[in-house]
């Protein structure tokens, strides 16, 4: 597939018609040949990425494809910042079926040689940096995932409240009603734009509504946008571009992860979300709305990640 510059940011992106021809080939030395391919998931905070990570490291696996993480780039809702950037990958490694991370280092100690063995990458990252580690010629596709706001947003509370285990489940609701309640709803609010807009547009200091529009204009540049709530959905439509269509072995591993539950393990405190959000509306219901609200221009990100 071609690339072209978007106008408005400069990143070098598949038009959504041409990515119709993107299915990610068969690697060696852990990247594809004539022209190079690269798959990039675009991790946003709290969208069932944990899973998505390690269903394309087996995806990765199975194509003979090197997979890298790129991680730390980003404190807790600060900016996302590239020098800070780390990685590990799952290239090396196998022990019964299933490689295992190894942590590299800073990214500033990976050359343009090295980086060519990874075809897929994933992590909280903005994809025009990853992108311009490649050689242009490089076939490209990116995808994201989107999730209802509102389960997204406790999730993220509940992710950053170590806490968590040790109180009771009322004192648990009462501490999301704190958090409504307070002047600004913290880093779990709509992050969105830290990864899908450029440095440029952010030092506009745009309105949170001019941003999340611009959000949804670049989700249609993607190659694919997956929804938390529609995984299964999600996971047959992404397969072309994994390769699906032609391997068995791609096949099995979508299979293997359709109904996949995401940890609801209190002790790694992200409980049943969808439970959280159904108590929340039904025995605080003026700090649901209040939430909603909040969340408003999340929602129109959600919502066009849903119609695409």
């Amino acid at each position: 597939a071609g690339r072209k510059k978007n106008f408005n940011t400069g990143l070098r992106l598949s038009p959504p018609a041409d990515n119709d021809s993107f299915s990610l080939r068969q690697c060696s030395q852990g990247k594809t040949e004539n022209p190079p391919q690269l798959l990039i998931f675009l991790h946003v905070f709290k969208t069932a990425g944990s899973t998505m990570r390690s269903l394309l490291k087996e995806v990765a696996a199975a194509r003979s494809c090197g997979y890298m993480t790129i991680y730390g780039c980003a404190d807790p809702g600060e900016p996302v910042d590239e020098k800070k950037c780390m990685l590990k990958d799952a290239t090396y490694y196998k022990q019964s079926g299933e490689r295992k991370d190894r942590k590299r280092g800073s990214m500033d100690q990976v050359d343009a040689t090295e980086m060519s063995k990874y075809s897929v990458v994933a992590g909280h990252i903005r994809h025009s940096y990853v992108e311009s580690l490649y050689p242009t010629s490089t076939e490209t596709a990116v995808f994201t995932f989107v999730r209802e706001p509102v389960a997204r947003w406790i999730s993220g509370i509940f992710y950053n409240r170590k806490e968590l285990p040790k109180i009771s489940r009322e004192d648990a609701l009462d501490m999301l009603v704190g958090e409504i309640g307070g002047k600004e709803i913290g880093e779990s609010k709509n992050v969105y734009p830290r990864y899908l807009l450029s440095d440029a547009e952010l030092l506009l200091e745009m309105s949170e509504e001019e941003n999340a529009k611009k959000v949804v204009e670049r989700l249609g540049e993607l190659s694919f946008v997956g929804v938390v709530e529609r995984w299964d959905e999600s996971l047959t439509m992404l397969g072309k571009l994994l390769g699906s269509r032609d391997s068995s072995a791609i096949r099995k591993v979508l299979l293997k992860y359709k109904g996949k539950k995401r940890n609801t393990s209190r002790k790694e405190g992200d409980l049943d979300t969808e439970g959280w959000v159904q108590e929340l509306k039904s025995k605080r219901p003026e700090s649901y709305d209040t939430l909603v609200y909040k969340l408003r221009y999340e929602q129109m990100i959600y919502d066009e990640g849903v119609r695409l």
